[in-house]
């Protein structure tokens, strides 16, 4: 089942795409005072939203192009929605989330 999601062109887009975004957040963040120090300020924003875009519109495109109504599909034997440990974890991600966006405020 992994080769059949990973042989999907949309997969493959959006998961370019994620990787790439959080590869450049990362990068980028982590070496921000040296790239402005290096580069100025100005090129450090050019840069930084020149590669989130690239990335954004990878995503974009793999699920408009290839993911909206046409993706693969799992099979039941993984997707099982009414399962206990399916919701446990449905549940405990809300909360992460929940607690994650509390921190906003």
């Amino acid at each position: 089942e992994y080769k059949i999601m990973w042989s999907h062109k949309g997969v493959r887009w959006i998961t370019i795409g994620w990787t790439a975004f959080i590869a450049e957040n990362v990068i980028l963040s982590h070496n921000r005072q040296w790239i402005i120090e290096r580069f100025g300020e100005k090129q450090y924003h050019y840069a930084y939203s020149t590669l989130s875009t690239a990335a954004c519109l990878s995503i974009a495109y793999g699920y408009i192009r290839y993911g909206r109504n046409k993706g693969p599909v799992l099979l039941e034997k993984y997707w099982r929605p009414q399962s206990l440990p399916f919701r446990g974890s449905a549940l405990s991600l809300q909360c992460l989330g929940l607690v994650g966006f509390s921190q906003a405020f």
